[in-house]
């Protein structure tokens, strides 16, 4: 009985963590849970030693939801700690699958704190070339469903995204979401890992001519029967902080998409093959502000075009 009702009320405090969103301007409600998360487990733990699978199983989440929710808030040693943490625990536990996944995050995150301190170069399209590899062989060898699977399908998922490949980067994590959804529920805590990196990637992020903001804003949709103007919100500051985002209106014509938007070509007169394509920007000319579209359709050669001869994709699905 005793057993059990620690159990129930474990149960009862993770499900209430692993509810709240990843993206918090005030960690505080998460964290605080966290701490008699980690209480309860060490006291199942010490009455009977045969838990300690599931408490170290428990606590290795915890600490990985911690840790992407202290790198989305900006703090980067803590998410470092976390993540470690989470490593740690998993090692304990015995599970190659969780320590994988954990030792590829650290990895990642090491990787873009080195490159928000100017440290490191982005991402070449050799290390994306080795990761495709990588995820491709796995999907074959161990199936869709498989965990070592899903960790280089989140690898592959991230380094697209870091190196503007936006499209194939959405669609991949979307798939990811997909099969968490089918596999374990919408409300399971691995389908709720997955959730706030597709919604990072379904962001679509422009500049405004008439602002003098360099963070650039999130455009959230058009509006009109020409779609002459943008609703956007911001500015997109790192880390977001909702708070101080304002929504407004401006003109279609003072909106540049960013580096890694999906768009698609629109009114082009010397390339009109191109009109309707889909593709992401890779870079903008510094010289004429024009955007460097790649194409999904692999096919069609990459193309310097006016920043009001295209339209911004939202749904890739």
């Amino acid at each position: 009985p005793g057993d059990l009702n620690s159990f129930i009320l474990l149960t009862a405090t993770y499900s209430k963590f692993t509810a709240l969103p990843m993206e918090m301007e005030d960690r505080a409600e998460l964290q605080g849970i966290a701490t008699k998360i980690f209480s309860m487990t060490e006291q199942i733990t010490g009455e009977n030693r045969n838990h300690q699978g599931f408490c170290l199983s428990v606590t290795s989440d915890v600490y990985c939801k911690l840790g992407i929710a202290a790198s989305l808030g900006g703090d980067s040693r803590g998410a470092l700690q976390f993540l470690e943490q989470c490593r740690d625990a998993a090692r304990k536990m015995g599970s190659d699958v969780k320590v994988k996944r954990a030792e590829i995050m650290i990895t990642k995150h090491k990787e873009q704190d080195q490159r928000r301190r100017g440290q490191k170069t982005i991402c070449t399209e050799e290390d994306i070339r080795m990761a495709r590899e990588r995820y491709e062989s796995t999907l074959a060898m161990l199936g869709e469903n498989n965990d070592t699977t899903h960790a280089a399908q989140v690898n592959l998922s991230i380094m697209l995204h870091e190196c503007y490949h936006s499209i194939e980067a959405e669609r991949l994590c979307l798939k990811l979401y997909s099969i968490h959804r089918r596999l374990f529920g919408p409300n399971h805590d691995e389908t709720k890992r997955v959730e706030p990196m597709l919604t990072k990637m379904r962001w679509r992020k422009v500049s405004i001519k008439t602002e003098s903001k360099t963070e650039g804003y999130f455009l959230l949709r058009y509006e009109g029967a020409d779609n002459e103007k943008c609703v956007v919100q911001g500015p997109s500051a790192q880390p977001r902080k909702r708070s101080m985002e304002k929504r407004f209106t401006v003109n279609t014509k003072d909106v540049v998409a960013l580096l890694g938007t999906p768009v698609i070509c629109i009114d082009l007169e010397k390339a009109k093959h191109l009109n309707g394509k889909l593709g992401d920007v890779r870079s903008i000319d510094e010289k004429t502000g024009r955007l460097a579209v790649h194409f999904e359709d692999n096919i069609l050669k990459s193309c310097l075009v006016r920043p009001e001869n295209v339209r911004i994709a939202f749904n890739l699905t």
